[in-house]
């Protein structure tokens, strides 16, 4: 019998699809009216939504028609004459990365500049299309002039999305081979890859494969990190699986050189204390209905070993933080976001995976220097893209299913000297079997291999809502992500007119009693401000807990 928490789960994913629904309504209106540069906002609205709120689908072939509709409209009677040539490189080896941003933090970052210096034999450039005042990190500029390419940013300049589109179509136009590594409600390079006759081999990097995002359709082949998100890809996003490959995320060992008690002393810890280590941003540590706070799980086995330690980059030192802090006399600490992490690795004993969303990039940087990894996955979500399930991973860690068995098996770590080294080596000998360089490369070559035997087609996706156990699960993690619509009306649709906005808000938004209630004069504070304070709020909203809080639905 279903309950009634499955109840409001199903309901809610209802909801959020009837809102899309009733948004792509109004972007064919807007098509027809020839309102393309506010249709284009609008999609991005759509995508912002879909990714934050999930609507029981993956992928929407009636928003990819929309997009198909726009460049149709648009690109013939814009100047589409492309250049001859890109800079004075040698165009035949020129691989062109497509990033929306690129943050400090995180492995969406890590994955791009791991490519590029893992496939040295090419010339790589980026091309960054929303970058906005956030510097470009320095792995990324170092990995590109290492290769000979460039950077370029589409937002350096003010320009309109169409403007925009046209100057990311030239800035392509001559690369051997684009790849497409951009944010789930991204839809400028989308537009500026189709109708192109002759156009580059463009794959498509599924970086984000347990949510919602545009572009299924538009590439000539799809690349996925594990089987799980390959499965969604076909089942859930219509895409052939012979236009799907598996390549695993690269990893670098760059061979801390320090000393694990070195590493220790530096960070103030005692020699012999055991540092347990999780690096994953806050939301991945957000509870849910059905899981419990990591603090609270692991706080019996502090009590039982007092040379416990934990340090938990990512999240900041509030909320449930704070408590564990307090609780356990300062040996749980967490310290924010930090872009350097290898001290961090070089001083551990111990990987804990974050819960309830898993952090494979972390965990295959803290595998490959031979730490132990430690997982705890939902039973319902075993085999799902909400497990541990990247290649050769499975094949190491230790995987548990309920909170006893992950108290018993970190009891067991911390205990057993001999037990965690043998682990740790295991991990770190299966990390270089299928991450490492050469193994990386043979998987990309192979995978290149297939997408220039691929043809890219508008694959008709199914819209229709499901409540699978990933439906279910990405409904209770995104109660902790800022997704109130009027914020990314606010955030994306910065060309258009303040009474337009308003306008859009009130018919299309306030009615929506379960997204709008008492909060619509902050929202409508937020249609006033220009979208860089949206962006500079956005960081705000998602890093403090009270401001967080009341911008949950």
């Amino acid at each position: 019998m279903r309950n009634i928490h499955d109840e409001w789960q199903q309901k809610r994913i209802m909801d959020n699809h009837a809102w899309l629904l009733r948004l792509d309504g109004l972007i064919g209106q807007m098509i027809k009216d020839h309102e393309y540069e506010y249709a284009i906002s609008m999609v991005q609205v759509c995508g912002d939504f879909a990714w934050r709120n999930h609507p029981g689908i993956f992928a929407s072939h009636r928003l990819e028609n929309q997009l198909r509709k726009i460049a149709e409209s648009v690109l013939p009677s814009l100047n589409t004459e492309l250049p001859e040539t890109v800079g004075n490189k040698d165009t035949s080896k020129n691989v062109i990365h497509i990033m929306t941003e690129a943050h400090p933090v995180g492995g969406s970052t890590r994955l791009v500049s791991g490519w590029i210096n893992n496939d040295s034999s090419v010339s790589h450039s980026i091309v960054l299309t929303a970058q906005c005042v956030t510097p470009v990190p320095e792995l990324l500029l170092d990995a590109v002039k290492l290769s000979g390419g460039q950077i370029y940013q589409i937002d350096d300049t003010p320009r309109s999305k169409l403007d925009s589109v046209l100057h990311l179509r030239s800035l392509v136009s001559k690369a051997s081979l684009i790849v497409l590594h951009i944010h789930p409600h991204d839809p400028l390079a989308l537009l500026a890859l189709q109708y192109w006759t002759r156009r580059p081999l463009t794959v498509f990097m599924n970086h984000a494969d347990h949510l919602f995002w545009l572009g299924a359709g538009i590439a000539d082949h799809y690349l996925v990190f594990r089987d799980s998100g390959y499965q969604i890809c076909v089942d859930r996003r219509g895409i052939p699986a012979d236009r799907c490959s598996v390549l695993p995320i690269p990893v670098h060992d760059n061979s801390i050189q320090i000393l694990q008690n070195e590493a220790k002393k530096k960070l103030g810890l005692p020699e012999d204390s055991i540092l347990c280590l999780t690096v994953g941003f806050s939301y991945k540590f957000f509870t849910t209905e059905n899981n419990r706070h990591l603090v609270d799980i692991i706080m019996p086995v502090f009590e039982h070993n007092k040379k416990l330690r934990l340090i938990a980059i990512g999240p900041s030192n509030e909320g449930r933080w704070t408590e564990g802090y307090e609780q356990s006399d300062g040996r749980i600490q967490a310290i924010g976001e930090c872009s350097c992490i290898d001290l961090y690795l070089a001083a551990s004993d111990i990987f804990l995976m974050p819960m309830p969303i898993h952090s494979s990039t972390a965990a295959l940087e803290a595998g490959i220097q031979g730490l132990p990894i430690l997982v705890y996955t939902d039973p319902v979500l075993c085999g799902t893209v909400f497990d541990a399930n990247s290649p050769g991973l499975c094949k190491s860690v230790i995987t548990t299913t309920t909170f006893s068995e992950y108290r018993e098996s970190l009891t067991r770590l911390t205990d057993d000297e001999v037990f965690r080294r043998e682990l740790g080596a295991k991990t770190q000998n299966v990390v270089n079997q299928y991450h490492a360089k050469s193994a990386w490369l043979e998987c990309l070559h192979s995978a290149l291999a297939s997408a220039k035997q691929s043809v890219a087609e508008n694959d008709k996706v199914d819209d229709e809502p499901q409540c699978q156990p990933e439906d279910r699960q990405l409904i209770e993690i995104q109660r902790g992500i800022l997704g109130r619509p009027a914020f990314m009306l606010a955030r994306h649709c910065d060309s258009m007119p303040l009474f337009k906005k308003l306008y859009l808000w009130w018919r299309y938004f306030q009615p929506l009693k379960s997204f709008v209630t008492k909060y619509s004069i902050i929202e409508i504070t937020l249609l006033l401000l220009p979208p860089k304070k949206i962006l500079l709020l956005r960081v705000t909203f998602e890093r403090n807990t009270f401001f967080r809080r009341l911008f949950l639905k």
